[in-house]
């Protein structure tokens, strides 16, 4: 039915052959074969899946800019500039997204194939819905997005962000350097944590919770704590961070100077008055 949709939608056509029979399309396993040796020859390991296709894009880019005596001297991204002038105009992407639903738990978590993901924590005992992709999940409440994930393939984890659960965390403070939100959060939230709030857990939490109002990246403290440590190093505290975030935010704009203005205004007389008394 998935297939049918995709097919409607993007005006081809389809065509099975049977399982482990390559021989029956084998000019698109021909295809495939000759991107695989001058993709990936040399090189099939990566770190990410991001990365071998940035690796197999870069293969591709090469292969349709280089000439070819086969194409009459052109290059294969010539011909696709004229081959466009033939073909349907390019339509919005398809949304593949399956819709899910479900509800939080007291952990304010969702459960989606075994592995839970969390969302803010006000929405405890709320349903949400679900978008699930291949590579991630975004949820709604009311229409409105809440929080995103990146799609777990393993079964029974947790996964965590640290600013769902604030406001929890602000009441019960203490909580913070044992749980489970703070050793999922990245490691320079982690590093900043221990070596500057580690005694001081509420005052951490507020920053977090700065930081989401203001829509800031956690850069900023980055960037506060070291205009700090040359000022003040004994001193990093919740007060002057925020200050240092609030004030990089500043433009400022230069006011006119309406001294100067006077000044050209009298020249200006002084100008015409001489040149009536023609000095």
């Amino acid at each position: 039915e998935a297939l049918l949709k995709l097919s409607m939608y993007y005006q081809f056509h389809f065509r099975f052959c049977n399982v482990r029979r390559g021989n029956e399309k084998g000019h698109v396993e021909r295809n495939v074969e000759f991107i695989r040796r001058k993709a990936f020859c040399k090189r099939d390991r990566f770190p990410t899946l991001d990365g071998s296709n940035v690796w197999l894009l870069g293969t591709c880019n090469r292969l349709n800019t280089r000439y070819n005596r086969d194409n009459q001297g052109k290059r294969p991204i010539d011909l696709l500039e004229i081959e466009k002038k033939q073909l349907y105009p390019v339509p919005p992407s398809f949304d593949c997204g399956q819709m899910e639903q479900g509800k939080v738990d007291k952990y304010s978590v969702i459960t989606y194939a075994t592995n839970r993901y969390s969302v803010p924590d006000h929405l405890v005992g709320k349903m949400v819905d679900v978008k699930v992709y291949p590579e991630r999940l975004y949820c709604y409440h009311e229409n409105q997005k809440i929080c995103e994930h990146e799609r777990q393939y393993s079964r029974h984890g947790w996964y965590i962000n640290l600013d769902h659960y604030l406001y929890t965390l602000k009441r019960k403070s203490g909580a913070l350097a044992g749980s489970q939100a703070l050793a999922s959060a990245p490691e320079d939230v982690k590093h900043i944590f221990e070596k500057y709030f580690a005694h001081a857990a509420k005052d951490f939490v507020e920053l977090l919770i700065f930081l989401q109002d203001h829509n800031y990246a956690f850069d900023k403290v980055h960037e506060a704590i070291q205009t700090l440590k040359r000022t003040c190093p004994h001193d990093i505290s919740l007060d002057k961070i925020q200050a240092l975030c609030m004030q990089k935010n500043i433009v400022y704009t230069p006011k006119e100077n309406h001294d100067d203005q006077i000044l050209q205004q009298s020249l200006a007389q002084l100008k015409e008055l001489s040149l009536l008394l023609d000095y």
